[in-house]
């Protein structure tokens, strides 16, 4: 499934979550981060995400194209999800795995990180976080 984050949350050859990635988002929220998902999982797959991530409860506002009916890069799923967050797009930091998915979110305003490789995604999140 390419175009979004799976890649990113599931080790790629294993299809297990990826404790780093999951981890980060979970002490985010914890030091007071809204934390969102915005996803083009399909909606026969919702459920196993949904069983594997907690029932999304590591994610303040999750935003799943299956549920909503707009997927990335559709300037529609990225309006929602900044209202559903309710800060300023210079707020939000985006990570994608699909670079097109990216640009949508820059044009907004939204920092945004490509992620090639999980670790170094989270670097570079955690510079810009400061």
């Amino acid at each position: 499934m390419r175009g979004d984050e799976v890649a990113t949350l599931y080790e790629p050859t294993t299809h297990q979550t990826n404790s780093a990635v999951v981890d980060r988002i979970w002490e985010l929220k914890q030091a007071g981060y809204l934390t969102g998902l915005l996803s083009n999982v399909n909606a026969e797959y919702v459920e196993v995400m949904r069983a594997d991530l907690a029932d999304f409860a590591m994610f303040t506002h999750p935003v799943v194209s299956a549920i909503g009916g707009t997927r990335k890069p559709e300037p529609e799923i990225y309006e929602r999800t900044e209202a559903k967050l309710g800060v300023a797009p210079t707020e939000i930091a985006f990570l994608d795995d699909f670079a097109p998915n990216l640009e949508p979110a820059r044009e907004r305003g939204w920092s945004t990180i490509h992620v090639a490789d999980p670790a170094r995604a989270l670097a570079e999140l955690d510079a810009l976080l400061g």
